[in-house]
């Protein structure tokens, strides 16, 4: 990959040394240490060696974080490291929010965000789609850009701080001739709040494609059908549609209703619910299993076209939206005023379209529940293009855990806790 695939700005500015542990970390560095970039967007980019250090240093203290070149402990009053440069106009607003900068003077394939993440009002940290997509486009600038990704599985281990710089450590595992596995670990303050594991694949050759059921001669290819009786996006709701039928209902407060505006025109993602009929029909009707809720998203397009890998990561990313909160509401028995928690506990994506996908323009999800208990549920997602064509696949186990009548030391009773905004 090239640093261009990046998105790094060649004006990228260091706040003042004081408050930034991470140059202290690193002996001999200074402000221009984070400031190299290449010459040009096209020219490719090899991070330098780590810098060495002699035995006696690496046992050395600066306070207490310890003073080493690999894995240190990142503590800043800033949500990022480096100072977040002017965006750029002529991309999407989820290539500028999911920007990525490198950290060579900590060690290779070491990356960080570069813009403050968003923590969703409620959660208990920051949204589980920006670290998902964060952790693959930083996997597939250690890829070759002919690979794309095919799947990856997440674990989120604990809740991130949204007022704390990220730091994506990428192991490459293997890079052979049709596949390539990268492994991510993101660390705030030296602790994993998240692992991932993604697999990239070359692209195979479309002319060996056959449509029979055993595969003679060509490549086995079958997939869900797209679903019947859904509207077009065109014809569906926006956000700010329902916003105003809530206002109108009463059931949204003037006050409310213009915080909800300011986040869904900060929103990457556009959404339009689908209401028809026949959507409310799968919803309401049949074993809780088989209920289903879908949807219409895109990511926001920019003057300039998403890059193929951006396009799938902008998806990872939206992904995780509405998705572990299915449960309850195909569920005709769950009180949402009860709820005590509903956090993600792991998460896993197959991608079916390759260098073909276009988030940029709609896309259909159908997302249901087909298994809850012991305080967890499994869902599940299915995407398709306008064509009809299968785009990814994704399912979840998330905690939920309604109230049940426990305490706190205080006597009282715990707040509501998501990882997921509700409109």
């Amino acid at each position: 990959m090239t640093t261009s695939s990046l998105s790094l700005s060649h004006s990228t500015k260091v706040l003042p040394y004081e408050q930034r542990f991470p140059l202290a970390l690193i002996p001999g560095a200074t402000r221009a240490t984070f400031t190299h970039v290449p010459e040009s967007p096209s020219e490719p980019y090899y991070p330098p060696p780590p810098p060495t250090m002699s035995a006696e240093k690496k046992e050395a203290k600066v306070g207490d974080f310890p003073l080493l070149p690999k894995n240190p402990r990142v503590s800043t009053k800033s949500a990022t490291i480096l100072e977040p440069t002017p965006a750029n106009p002529s991309k999407a607003m989820i290539e500028t929010n999911l920007e990525l900068v490198p950290l060579s003077p900590l060690g290779p394939n070491i990356y960080t965000n570069a813009r403050p993440l968003w923590q969703p009002a409620g959660a208990r940290g920051i949204y589980g789609g920006s670290v998902i997509s964060q952790s693959l486009l930083a996997a597939c600038q250690t890829v070759p850009p002919e690979l794309h990704p095919n799947s990856m599985h997440c674990y989120f281990v604990l809740a991130g701080a949204a007022t704390k710089p990220l730091l994506y450590h990428v192991t490459p595992i293997r890079t052979g001739r049709s596949f390539a596995t990268r492994h991510v670990e993101a660390k705030q303050e030296g602790r994993t709040i998240f692992l991932s594991t993604s697999s990239f694949q070359r692209p195979v050759d479309k002319e060996r494609y056959i449509k029979t059921e055993n595969g003679e001669g060509g490549v086995v290819t079958h997939a869900p059908p797209f679903p019947e009786g859904v509207p077009a996006p065109e014809e569906c709701p926006t956000n700010l549609d329902r916003v105003e039928a809530f206002v109108k209902a009463g059931q949204m407060t003037p006050e409310i209703a213009e915080r909800w505006r300011k986040r869904i025109e900060r929103d990457p993602i556009e959404w339009r619910h689908v209401e028809n009929e026949a959507s409310l029909k799968a919803l309401e009707e049949g074993p809780i299993h088989e209920r289903k809720l879908r949807h219409w998203f895109r990511a926001k397009s920019g003057a300039s076209p998403m890059p193929p890998h951006m396009q799938i990561c902008a998806l990872a990313y939206a992904s995780d939206s509405w998705f572990i909160g299915t449960t309850l509401r195909v569920h005709p028995d769950a009180d949402q005023n009860k709820l005590g928690m509903m956090v993600s506990l792991d998460h896993s994506l197959w991608f079916h379209g390759g260098a073909e996908t276009r988030f940029d323009e709609w896309h259909l999800a159908e997302m249901w529940s087909e298994w809850s208990g012991e305080e967890r549920s499994v869902v599940q997602m299915r995407v398709w293009d306008q064509g009809g064509r299968l785009v990814a696949t994704a399912r979840q186990e998330g905690l939920v855990r309604m109230k049940d009548g426990r305490t706190d030391e205080g006597g009282r009773e715990p707040k509501p806790t998501t990882g997921k905004a509700k409109l």
